[in-house]
């Protein structure tokens, strides 16, 4: 029987994210007590990777171009095959943590938290919060010939995240959409979804047809027409846990309303 088969027995995650970004980079002397705390996990994220920024100048031509700096570094945990299974990302105004080892929400998440938690407090200290985001990538592989494949195998009818024209594709197609959603007068959450389906080469050498599914979705705080959010340092950790946990259900939400009732059955999206 031709049909679509998520990338994995259990569940269709191929990577995962999450997120928080500061509202002003810090400088050079604040950032080694970031380096320092970030020290200590070393025994999860053994392998260190520098990230060079460089300094743009705008001006009339002459003299020489600012050299490179530290932009960051990211801190890996590596598979036998050379792959990175799990990252954490540190940048002057940005923590991210991703994982290409899914297997459920909890473990991911307490996972990046145990980071989050040193970090946040610290960054905290020098720069407001001005975002959260949490993202996902799933991909679906179609088992059968490509000449049978077809889109609503897999996607639910009249799903307004995606364009009317690809349910009737037997070509590759794709279709990105983003809005903007009023979340409690505090949070301006900006959801992008982007499907597209393609053809991958298999190690044979022979293609197979896939869908990906891109779910971004990212809470701004303390924007214009909305109410003021006054985060301390004391609260930050609970703050996040909590937030993280409401972006994770509502993305589950919006992920039911993409893919078709046997396919939210087969990954076990609600148990």
């Amino acid at each position: 029987m031709s049909e679509f088969k998520p990338v994995h027995n259990a569940h269709a995650i191929e990577r995962v994210s999450t997120g928080i970004q500061f509202a002003q980079p810090l400088n050079e002397t604040d950032f080694k007590e970031i380096r320092e705390l970030a020290s200590t996990f070393i025994d999860d994220l053994p392998r260190q990777v520098e990230i060079q920024a460089m300094m743009l100048a705008i001006g009339p031509p002459g003299g020489s171009p600012e050299p490179p700096f530290p932009g960051g570094f990211l801190l890996q945990n590596m598979e036998r095959d050379g792959s990175v299974s799990s990252e954490l990302r540190i940048e002057t105004s940005s923590i991210t943590y991703r994982t290409d080892t899914y297997t459920r929400w909890h473990d991911v998440w307490s996972k990046a938290k145990k980071y989050f938690d040193i970090l946040i407090p610290k960054f905290l200290s020098y720069s407001e919060i001005v975002s959260i985001n949490l993202t996902y990538v799933d991909k679906f592989v179609w088992d059968g010939e490509i000449s049978e494949c077809q889109p609503n195998l897999l996607l639910r009818n009249n799903s307004e995240y995606i364009c009317s024209h690809v349910y009737d594709s037997g070509e590759l197609w794709h279709t990105h959409t983003g809005k903007f959603l009023r979340v409690e007068d505090k949070f301006k959450r900006l959801l992008n979804l982007n499907i597209d389906c393609l053809d991958e080469k298999e190690a044979s050498g022979n293609d197979k047809r896939v869908v990906k599914i891109l779910t971004v979705i990212t809470d701004n705080l303390n924007q214009h027409g909305y109410k003021a959010v006054d985060i301390k340092s004391d609260a930050v950790v609970n703050f996040v846990d909590e937030h993280m946990h409401k972006l994770h259900t509502f993305s589950k939400n919006t992920f039911s309303n993409i893919i078709c009732d046997d396919m939210c059955k087969r990954i076990g999206l609600f148990e």
